[in-house]
């Protein structure tokens, strides 16, 4: 509690946020989330949530930082609103933060990514081995109708 009346209290919280995820992209996808934290039951007058007078952008804590998250945060903001609602003649305040996330790919390059490449080329691979053996053996039917006649002359093989 400050001289002039104002009091800080700082509760300790955890929020815990869903956001409808984009995955037309995915792996590599970028979602945009956001949170609203407000009052439904005080209005502006009885609470009014800021943002903060020093704070100009958000600051990102270490732990959403890391190399090895399955998320990138990408950008982070944060805005205050003031609203009225039909149901009330008084004004709400909120404020809302929006942020930016990129999935890190890495993990996923290696269990999905490469593993159907590896099915891909394998397919090809027997696609090109199967006719390079058809091939063969078409080959070694004429070869073997050739040579068969004692005088070198060609007999055409005739399907029995």
């Amino acid at each position: 509690m400050n001289g002039n009346g104002t009091v800080l209290w700082i509760p300790p919280t955890k929020f815990v946020s869903y956001c409808d995820l984009n995955l037309r992209k995915w792996p590599r996808d970028i979602q945009n989330c956001s949170i609203i934290l407000g009052s439904w039951t005080y209005n502006a007058e009885e609470i009014d949530i800021q943002i903060g007078k020093d704070q100009e952008e958000i600051k990102t804590p270490a732990e959403l930082t890391k190399k090895d998250m399955e998320w990138e945060l990408l950008s982070a903001d944060a805005k205050w609103r003031s609203k009225k609602y039909e149901c009330c003649k008084e004004l709400y305040t909120s404020v809302i933060y929006e942020f930016v996330m990129q999935r890190r790919s890495t993990i996923y390059s290696y269990t999905v990514i490469l593993p159907i490449i590896r099915e891909i080329l394998l397919y090809y691979l027997h696609r090109t081995l199967i006719l390079i053996a058809l091939q063969f053996i078409s080959l070694n039917q004429i070869h073997s109708c050739i040579i068969g006649d004692d005088h070198n002359i060609f007999i055409p093989c005739t399907q029995a």
